[in-house]
């Protein structure tokens, strides 16, 4: 968490170090071009000036069209540097939310799979996504700002200076108080993000469920698209309620700005009557400082309600950013050594946010190299989260797991999941080719091994089908075909064989096939891992009897292990759960 204002101006200065890495020489060219333009303004305001001295002294000649031609050559310089601007800065922009949106993935990449079923994180993710454009934007704001509001306002103060002292302290001194309004923007910016969150998380969630090919024919087939629509409603209430109140707080801060600017005007005008009385400007500096101070006004209103509020906006989506870095990864330095995979735990237990009973408890188990282990049990006993836990995905919240001897705490993630291969219930259907589907883990392999995969999985048939064979794009939704859930699940079967990998984890992978064909498949998995390490999850009591050893879960707990003719003997709970099944087997 990032405390005082030491802190936020690290965590400013580190964002900008970044985007200004990101953009490169774009940057340094923005901001040659802004400078540029802060010496035109100023130059406007010396040909005004001089336009003004032409007129009062009656040079209506040559000296009238010489000043009026040069205002109009810097009101020319200044519109095509603004052209300029305008497109640099939208280049430099992509080149910026590009950069943020590879630093974003990593750093979600480095949080670990079980610190993504915390809301409060997944809140501060969500947040953290939406400052993609106020990164960008952040940065073209600071440019502005520094390179040449910042310069603009001093020349002008110099300018006004040499016109009279008094002149350039009254103007600065006006303007001075409206800028600590800001400050108090920034704090109600941030308040406002953190409390609307979980509301916007909530509606885009409900968008989804209603609009989304994955979802909404089960949610039409339940009638829950008005139940959905109130969610989303619901959400976009009180998302809007939030954003309300702080634009009314934010409004009373503009309104308190804009009486400093209107007393600050007044004062302005009382110095100029002063200076005027005793003789100290000339009738065209008057007018001068007139259009100044109202090109000043317009500058300032623009510095501080667009710009400046505008930076105290994106800050809040840079602050979830930076606080996402201070959450830190929770990755290993230590690479995993030697050949094969073996696994050991003692005395693991496993804890999800915020969950009232941990989902595993007091696991010990040793994993050979190049065992076969199949873990069954009820719904809810902890399966699923013991195979994610020994695949390496999660880390135990207590007790100690090894892999190969090594500490898994200590281990770099992507040096385990290199090693391991799963396929899990759940299979994500990307909208990809078949051919790239195949290969997803392997891009350079070659034509026969992928399809002796898709042979393997009894897939090649259906490809050959397809009216671009292996090159058919499987999504609807971009223009190419879907497949069933059985298929799905054999193309993901397949494509975990295809790992080079010394662990696989089969959770629940033949879910949906037939069990008339489960077996039958489940067997040339076992046979395709053979030498290597293996767990299978499943709740069917004829796969498991494949395995070299079944444990059998409960309550997060590991009640029983043996062979199948060990357990069977013993009478318990696989026992019971063979009865239940025996018939589809016999």
């Amino acid at each position: 968490m990032v405390r005082g204002l030491k802190g936020k101006f690290r965590y400013i200065w580190e964002e900008m170090g970044r985007m200004l890495r990101v953009s490169k020489g774009c940057a340094a060219a923005v901001i040659a071009v802004h400078i540029v333009s802060a010496l035109a303004g100023l130059g406007y305001t010396v040909a005004l000036n001089r336009l003004f001295e032409a007129i009062l002294g009656g040079s209506w000649g040559s000296g009238v069209l010489a000043a009026f031609f040069g205002l109009c050559a810097m009101l020319l310089t200044r519109d095509i540097l603004n052209g300029v601007s305008n497109y640099m800065t939208s280049w430099q922009e992509m080149k910026v939310q590009k950069g943020y949106m590879v630093s974003f993935f990593e750093k979600v990449d480095g949080l670990g799979a079980e610190r993504l079923q915390d809301p409060k994180v997944l809140d501060m993710v969500n947040s953290a996504r939406n400052g993609r454009e106020a990164s960008a934007e952040f940065l073209i704001h600071a440019e502005l700002t520094a390179g040449y509001y910042f310069l603009y306002f001093v020349f002008l103060m110099v300018y006004l200076y040499r016109m009279h002292w008094l002149l350039a302290v009254v103007i600065l001194a006006a303007y001075i108080p409206s800028v600590f309004t800001y400050r108090q923007k920034h704090k109600v910016s941030i308040q406002t993000d953190e409390e609307a969150a979980r509301y916007r998380r909530t509606r885009e969630a409900c968008f989804d469920y209603v609009t989304d090919p994955k979802f909404f024919k089960e949610s039409r087939f339940w009638g829950a698209e008005k139940m959905l629509q109130g969610r989303y409603q619901e959400a976009g209430d009180r998302f809007r309620s939030c954003y309300l109140r702080s634009f009314r707080r934010q409004n009373l801060r503009d309104l308190v700005c804009s009486l400093f600017y209107v007393v600050g005007f007044g004062v302005v005008l009382a110095a100029l009557c002063y200076l005027v009385r005793i003789q100290a400007v000339s009738g065209a500096e008057v007018a001068t400082v007139l259009t100044v101070v109202l090109a000043i006004y317009s500058e300032m209103d623009e510095l501080m309600n667009f710009h400046i509020a505008g930076m105290a906006e994106n800050l809040s989506g840079l602050y979830y950013m930076n606080k996402l870095r201070e959450t830190g990864s929770e990755d290993g330095e230590e690479t995993l050594d030697g050949k094969g995979y073996q696994v050991e735990l003692r005395g693991v237990s496993f804890s999800y946010p915020d969950a009232e009973q941990p989902a595993l408890q007091g696991i010990d188990l040793n994993i050979r190299n190049g065992e076969l282990i199949a873990i069954v049990g009820e719904n809810g006993s902890g399966k699923t989260t013991l195979s994610k836990l020994l695949c390496g995905l999660y880390r135990p919240s207590e007790g100690t797991m090894a892999i190969n001897g090594r500490n898994r705490m200590r281990l770099k993630r992507d040096t385990v999941l290199k090693r391991v291969s799963a396929v899990f219930q759940n299979v994500n259907r990307y909208p990809l080719t078949i051919r790239e589907n195949l290969c997803l883990a392997d891009g350079s392999m070659e034509e026969a091994d992928m399809k002796r995969l898709a042979d393997f999985a009894d897939i090649s048939g259906k490809a050959a089908q397809e009216e671009q064979g292996y090159d058919t794009l499987l999504s609807r939704e971009f223009g190419g075909v879907d497949w069933s859930g059985g298929l799905w699940q054999r193309l993901a079967i397949a494509r975990a064989a295809g790992k080079k990998c010394d662990f696989f984890v089969f959770d629940e992978p033949t879910a949906a096939i037939d069990p008339l064909e489960e077996l039958d498949i489940m067997k040339r998995m076992a046979q395709f891992a053979e030498g290597k390490s293996a767990v299978l999850v499943t709740h069917r009591i004829g796969a498991a009897r494949l395995a070299d050893r079944i444990l059998v879960m409960a309550g997060g707990r590991i009640c029983e292990t043996g062979t199948h003719e060990e357990l069977l003997a013993l009478g318990g709970e696989y026992a019971r759960m063979y009865q239940e099944q025996k018939q589809w087997y016999e």
